[in-house]
């Protein structure tokens, strides 16, 4: 199962700042899920796979990838 910590740095009217942390890497996609808002992530460490209707993006320290609101996405972890 996986186990996730979320604690929120900032938050302003138009911006929102977390630090997201798993302790259990699932290797399948996770169920599916969906933003409820734009978010920009900037991946620290570690790697991770985001499954999508254009594809899969592999993210790492090196990587940014933007989530758009409502668009449906699985996580896995190579």
């Amino acid at each position: 199962m996986l186990e996730q910590h979320v604690q929120t740095l900032f938050e302003g009217e138009a911006l929102k700042i977390e630090a997201f942390h798993c302790d259990r890497f699932p290797v399948v996609p996770s169920h599916e899920e969906a933003s409820s808002r734009h978010e920009i992530v900037f991946p620290g460490v570690g790697a991770f796979v985001r499954h999508d209707a254009s594809g899969q993006a592999v993210a790492d320290a090196n990587h940014v990838l933007f989530f758009h609101a409502a668009q449906p996405y699985q996580i896995s972890h190579p």
